[in-house]
């Protein structure tokens, strides 16, 4: 286990580190006990990585599901479809709400809400596909979890961009 976490730390690209990172110690947990894998690799470097993100949403969703289908009761597939695209920040953000709500229509309501966003969010990811070629899975998510402010500053600031460094470049520094 030492032997791979030095090897992992010697990645130079941040981001397939982390990936790295999140594969080997999900592997690592089906053979050996989490205070081990903890001591070796670093948490931080997990939890940016494209497979945890998904753990995490999944984790959230599933939660966040159990807890509208209680307060709510059986909710139309297209709303939980909604759900389901919503980012973890989003969707603990519903879990919060959701303690207000009284009826499906509230939760239709909330969603539609999000939508402007998730709707500037395509936006900008599009325009960087276009300016950028193909943009790894781990930046598009870094992208979908900025917030309203910094996704404007991104949609001026990719004019500017002539590679991916500058998109990594600017993600580090508003992070």
């Amino acid at each position: 286990m030492a032997q791979v976490a030095e090897q992992v730390a010697r990645i130079p690209n941040r981001q397939q580190r982390q990936n790295i990172s999140g594969c080997t110690e999900i592997l690592a947990g089906l053979r050996f006990e989490k205070d081990l894998i903890r001591r070796f690799l670093r948490e931080d470097m997990m939890r940016g990585s494209v497979i945890y993100q998904d753990i995490l949403q999944q984790g959230i969703f599933s939660l966040i599901r159990r807890l509208i289908e209680r307060r709510l009761g059986k909710v139309e597939p297209a709303l939980l479809e909604g759900v389901r695209e919503l980012s973890p920040e989003q969707l603990e953000a519903l879990g919060v709400a959701l303690l207000d709500f009284s009826a499906t229509t509230d939760l239709a309501a909330w969603l539609d809400q999000q939508q402007p966003r998730a709707g500037e969010v395509n936006l900008i990811i599009r325009q960087l596909k276009r300016r950028l070629g193909e943009v790894e899975p781990v930046l598009i998510e870094r992208v979908r979890r900025l917030p309203i402010v910094q996704l404007e500053a991104l949609a001026e600031a990719l004019l500017d961009f002539a590679d991916m460094a500058d998109l990594v470049g600017w993600l580090e520094q508003v992070q």
